[in-house]
């Protein structure tokens, strides 16, 4: 009878080789149907590209998925915050489906969303590509916009010689 194989850790070069070939296979699913890359924004102008669907993913302001930021605290504030919404987001953008795609228009739009106080970060990239229509992808991070204070003021008009 066939002992169970055992498994031992990897380390060292072969450890190097597995992380260079998870980073392949990574690169190799963001590739479209047709196992080609999906250009870059350049190329897409460059080649006429008509813009497809606009997908928009708002996240909230902690990623849990990664460790140091999953904590009691940062669960608290996710649940908290109301996320932005994607009409929000799709109302800034200087594009629209159907349009020419334009490299200028999207950095602008990243850059105009990244000015606003209520977004922490975001990223527009190309998703898919066929046929000369490219789908898009703006993904965004909340940032906490809650700043309690106070503010008191009064105003009127001055007071008139003849009334004192």
């Amino acid at each position: 009878m066939k002992q169970p194989r055992q498994f031992r850790p990897i380390h060292g070069l072969a450890r190097l080789a597995l992380v260079i070939s998870l980073s392949i296979v990574t690169a190799a699913a963001q590739e479209n149907g047709e196992g080609k890359p999906i250009p870059s924004f350049r190329e897409l102008e460059a080649a006429g590209a008509i813009i497809g669907e606009i997908r928009i993913d708002n996240q909230n302001i902690f990623d849990l998925d990664d460790p140091k930021e999953n904590n009691a605290l940062f669960r608290l504030a996710n649940q908290l915050h109301i996320r932005t919404r994607p009409d929000v987001v799709r109302r800034a953008l200087l594009f629209n489906s159907g349009e020419r795609l334009s490299v200028r228009l999207i950095e602008e739009s990243e850059r105009l969303l990244r000015g606003n106080g209520y977004l922490y970060d975001v990223r527009i990239q190309p998703v898919a590509y066929r046929d000369g229509v490219v789908d898009i992808e703006v993904t965004t991070r909340d940032t906490w916009t809650l700043s309690p204070g106070f503010h008191f003021s009064r105003q009127g008009a001055p007071i008139r010689p003849e009334l004192r």
